[in-house]
């Protein structure tokens, strides 16, 4: 009797994972004045797929003084820690970046943030949690 249920609820959970992914996929992200900012932040998008990339220029990242780069170097430490597996960790580097991140202003990067936390809880077998997020974000 619950099986159906938890088949619906993982069923439902990736219906709307897919459908909000395609709907921010075409959005811009917020932007920094500083030209190495925008050089590291362009580098983190050209290796995303390197986790031991992105954490060391995520690291570089949070040393300035910009929300932005602040933001933007917590995300790839997430993220980075999500492709290695440590899955605590990277909800914490999330949170982190939705710290210097404001949704009124900056909607694209937080919500990708945001995604990205709810996929990591969905990994984790949080799915009240993910769920919550996608709804949040919907």
């Amino acid at each position: 009797m619950t099986f159906p249920k938890l088949a619906f609820s993982k069923l439902s959970l990736t219906f709307i994972t897919l459908a909000f992914l395609i709907f921010t996929s075409n959005l811009g992200f917020a932007q920094s004045t500083n030209p190495k900012v925008k050089e590291l932040t362009d580098l983190t998008r050209k290796y995303s797929r390197y986790p031991d990339s992105l954490e060391y220029i995520g690291k570089q990242l949070i040393t300035f003084n910009d929300s932005f780069a602040k933001s933007e170097g917590h995300f790839a430490l997430g993220y980075s820690l999500y492709q290695k597996g440590q899955m605590d960790l990277a909800v914490l580097h999330y949170d982190t970046a939705l710290m210097y991140t404001d949704p009124d202003t900056h909607y694209p990067s937080y919500s990708r943030i945001k995604s990205n936390q709810a996929i990591t809880f969905q990994r984790m077998g949080k799915l009240d949690l993910a769920k919550e997020i996608y709804l949040g974000l919907l």
